[in-house]
């Protein structure tokens, strides 16, 4: 069979295939797409916030933090304020262990990471070696005995 009528046979079968469907979920998600960049900047999650909003409103989530931990202790305790101050400085402290805990986490597997990739590196870079010494055995001639 020459060229020409194979290219023809394969374009009739081609054309004969039905069309693509497109899946199931692929509308609904479209649609959530859609609806979803039509909001607001500020109706959105902050993740996709400008980044010069996310900037300030993280800014200001820490200052408030900052200031309720340098001022929550030193209030007096008196009266109603007691009802808010007790609850408001256990949480604090309860946010401090928390962050606390997660920079030793993030500083753990950060540090076995970097370990299990420097293992990784070196064991290819022995395999490399390994495979080139080989080949160029194998290009020069062959194994010799």
């Amino acid at each position: 069979m020459n060229p020409i009528d194979l290219e023809r046979n394969i374009d009739r079968a081609l054309k004969a295939l039905p069309e693509p469907r497109a899946p199931e979920g692929l509308l609904p998600a479209v649609m959530v797409a859609v609806r979803a960049a039509a909001r607001p900047w500020y109706a959105r999650p902050w993740a996709h916030w400008p980044g010069q909003w996310q900037a300030v409103s993280a800014a200001a989530v820490l200052a408030l933090l900052a200031v309720g931990a340098v001022l929550l202790p030193a209030a007096p305790h008196v009266g109603a304020f007691d009802v808010v101050a007790a609850p408001a400085s256990a949480f604090f402290s309860h946010v401090e262990t928390f962050v606390s805990v997660v920079e030793i986490l993030a500083r753990t597997v950060r540090q076995s990471v970097i370990g299990i990739a420097l293992g990784v590196v070196v064991i290819m870079a022995a395999s490399s070696v390994a495979v080139g010494a080989a080949i160029g055995r194998l290009a020069a001639g062959g194994v010799r005995s």
